[in-house]
């Protein structure tokens, strides 16, 4: 993350301050100015996040602030700590020019087109000519780091065969002007547009844009050094906890088409979205988006852009063309990961004494995606599915829900281990996961008679309480053989209307010649 932290004037001069004025020192600045420039210091900071890597994931401090004897221009000093250690970056001092309109102080920072021709205007006392053009030679260097012609090699990163629309690309200005805005009515997951190695990884900010925070957005940082210079593609805006965990090691290598998030709309954002651009040394000040090109695209040359940016006549490259929707061709890598999950209830080692048991799992994959689910129960020496083998489309992570009821699969009481089992879109499976056990101790409640007689019926079972095979008889003379211990034979009557034993006129013959014990 970053944020601007407090105002921290010096007392003494940094060596890391190469370039500083010649003079003992500046005029004392006023409290109000200070608090002024640090104001709008934050806000120029938050329009440039997203083109300015450095802000994006470095912590920035302001080391000092210069005023001439007006007090009417400043020279404001930058540092960059990192967020992890608390260390400062070690990287060149930032340099930001401030002037007073006579209303309020305007911020011009190396990022800014403009800020080679500010630094050029500000005053001798504030900063003297040598010192200027030391500075303004640094700035050549980096603008001649960007390269003369577009890298390629690029994909779209979503799914081969999906659509996405393109919101804004050289729509962005300044130093935006080469990234791209891609939606697509919700979250979407994301597939890397080249390979890489994880320069940074943020994943802790909750999903939207709640708090107002520029500073709280998830984000992928790739570093490519497959390119000259090295560059680094950003991936911002995305969802909560949705970069694969070995994807949160700065070094860990990344393939192109492998999945590493989901776009969300975290940080600055109005809806979901990937902001996505291609960068040089994150550790500038200097902020640049490079011109790129994506291998699936047709119009300019591998170029997307919306048709409202290609009807401008500054559209580049001339002539534009434009269009909304973009298809990848990005192929996805194949996955190769069991996908994982866990039970959540019941909890381990409950006693339970309901006859319906209430289930509920958690299953998730990083890279197909989950296909299919079901829990599973060992009560009889074995596992066996119990609940429905839940297809339907499944997020990246999702939870599952069944009620067993365990009565009317015959559980006896007494230890039921549970678990769930996964498997993702690839094949991978992933079998007891959050295996747990627990302890029926359930009074079953009979189920329904299997056959029911009516008002001028009788039902006999073959087992007791109600168990067993069954039949119905209907009014009539029944002779019954039974193993019973009864001598004579009994005799029962079928007709409502006969008087019951030991009174009878009938007798019943026991369903396919089995012994009869209950009389309905």
């Amino acid at each position: 993350m970053k944020r601007l932290l407090p105002l921290l004037l010096l007392l003494s001069f940094s060596p890391l301050l190469l370039f500083t004025s010649s003079r003992s020192a500046p005029p004392p600045p006023t409290a109000e100015s200070d608090v002024a420039i640090q104001t709008a210091l934050t806000r120029a900071i938050a329009q440039y996040s997203e083109d300015v890597v450095a802000f994006l994931i470095y912590e920035v401090n302001i080391n000092r602030i210069e005023f001439d004897t007006t007090g009417e221009w400043a020279v404001v000093w930058l540092d960059l700590y990192d967020p992890t250690t608390g260390q400062l970056v070690p990287t060149e001092p930032g340099l930001v020019v401030a002037y007073f309109d006579g209303v309020q102080w305007q911020i011009i920072l190396q990022a800014d087109p403009a800020w080679a021709d500010a630094l050029n205007t500000l005053p001798p006392d504030l900063m003297p000519e040598d010192n200027k053009a030391i500075w303004l030679a640094r700035y050549n260097e980096v603008q001649a780091e960007t390269p003369d012609t577009a890298l390629d090699g690029y994909r779209l990163p979503w799914a081969a065969g999906l659509s996405k629309i393109l919101t804004r690309s050289i729509a962005h200005g300044g130093t935006g002007y080469y990234a791209f805005d891609f939606g697509g009515g919700g979250m979407f997951p994301l597939y890397a547009a080249k390979g890489g190695t994880v320069h940074m990884a943020v994943w802790t900010y909750p999903n939207g844009f709640d708090d107002g925070s520029c500073a709280h957005s998830n984000y992928l940082i790739l570093k490519d050094e497959t390119t000259n210079p090295v560059t680094y593609q950003l991936y911002l805006h995305l969802a909560y906890d949705t970069i694969p965990e070995d994807l949160r090691v700065v070094g860990a290598e990344v393939l192109q088409g492998q999945f590493i998030g989901n776009a969300d709309d975290t940080g600055c954002s109005t809806g979901h979205h990937l902001h996505f651009h291609v960068h040089t040394n994150p550790n500038y000040f200097w902020g640049t988006a490079l011109d790129i090109t994506f291998d699936e695209v047709e119009i300019n040359g591998g170029r997307p852009r919306t048709p409202t940016e290609a009807s401008d006549p500054d559209c580049t490259p001339a002539p534009c063309q434009g269009q909304w929707n973009y298809i990848s061709q990005n192929t996805i890598v194949a996955d190769f990961t069991a996908p994982t999950g866990d039970l959540l209830t019941p909890a381990f080692g409950a006693t339970l004494t309901e006859n319906t048991l209430s289930l509920t799992g958690e299953a998730f994959d990083e890279g197909s995606g989950v296909e299919s689910a079901y829990f599973q129960a060992n009560y009889n020496n074995a596992w066996v599915q119990v609940s429905p083998l839940f297809t339907s489309t499944f997020a990246l992570t999702d939870t599952v829900s069944y009620a067993w009821d365990w009565c009317a699969d015959g559980v006896p009481n007494g230890p039921v281990s549970l678990a769930l089992h996964v498997q993702d879109e690839d094949g991978n499976i992933a079998d007891l996961l959050g295996l747990t056990h627990v302890l029926k101790n359930t009074t079953c409640t009979p189920p329904p008679p299997p056959c029911t007689p009516t008002a001028a019926q009788v039902a006999l079972f073959t087992e007791p309480n109600y168990a067993g095979e069954c039949v119905t008889l209907n009014p009539g003379v029944h002779l019954l053989t039974t193993t019973l211990s009864t001598s004579p034979p009994l005799l029962f009557s079928s007709s409502p209307s006969l008087p019951s034993p030991p009174v009878v006129t009938t007798s019943v013959v026991p369903l396919a010649g089995s012994p009869v014990s209950s009389l309905l």
